[in-house]
């Protein structure tokens, strides 16, 4: 029988969210494949060759939804987590929102805003058990993600959306295919931690998030973790990205000060 596609809600339900070697060999050559797709663009921003534009982030587009789910995600996130992670949180949401306008992808606000607040709830010691046999944190995320936003009346079907993409997020690509609001929060975690696509974000989007948004040294706090994840859970695809990806240099090495 043939497993289910990596980081799904299908995959995450049959495994636990633990890899065969199959899937890292998948995951390697998607790698590659992403690494050789970027290079000439990271390329020539190294050598300042590359523009990444003008701002695409008026005053309108750095306000979070209004929402009274959106606000109680906020609560949440702020509650579960340190205030380096919170603020990573939202700065995940506002690259995310960067990409989505980059590439022309229409998507629910709303879902985007509360899966890039609560993607890393599965880090929260309170969240981290809440999945007999998983062990992988973005996995125990999509569950209690699903569970809040069940208990704020949203639909299953909407409810399954946003957990899976935040069962995906940890996956080194999330095709569009698997819905936006995941290829986004992908894309927007990336940039925040290994700052990948980072040339793409414009200048002033860069330096405004980072003004109302800080980092409060997340590089390490992230490391950490990261450390402990990849410890705990041999099988996982944070153990898998530490130890293939060298993903722990990568967020030491990413192109953000502080």
């Amino acid at each position: 029988m043939k497993r289910p596609e990596v980081g799904t809600l299908a995959w995450a339900e049959a495994t636990g969210g633990a890899l065969i070697w199959a899937e890292r060999i998948a995951m390697l050559w998607q790698a590659t494949v992403l690494q050789l797709r970027v290079l000439p663009t990271q390329t020539r921003w190294k050598l300042g060759l590359h523009d990444a534009g003008a701002s695409v982030l008026d005053a309108t587009d750095m306000k979070p939804p209004d929402s009274s789910t959106a606000q109680a995600a906020e609560a949440l996130c702020a509650g579960a987590s340190s205030a380096a992670l919170l603020n990573h949180c939202v700065r995940t949401w506002l690259w995310a929102r960067v990409f989505g306008s980059l590439e022309s992808m229409k998507f629910d606000a709303e879902l985007l805003y509360v899966a890039c607040l609560l993607h890393d709830l599965g880090l929260a010691e309170q969240y981290s058990k809440s999945r007999p046999g998983t062990c992988c944190f973005a996995v125990h995320g999509s569950k209690a993600a699903r569970d809040f936003v069940s208990s704020q009346g949203w639909e299953d079907r909407r409810g399954d959306k946003l957990a899976e993409a935040i069962s995906l997020h940890l996956n080194v690509r999330v095709d569009p295919r698997h819905g936006h609001e995941a290829h986004l929060l992908n894309a927007g975690a990336a940039a925040d931690i290994t700052g990948l696509r980072f040339w793409e974000l414009p200048n002033d989007d860069v330096r405004r998030a980072l003004e109302l948004h800080p980092r409060l040294g997340l590089k390490n706090e992230v490391s950490r973790l990261w450390k402990d994840q990849a410890t705990a859970c041999p099988a996982s695809r944070a153990r898998f990205l530490d130890r293939w990806l060298q993903f722990r240099g990568r967020i030491k090495s990413s192109p953000f000060n502080e």
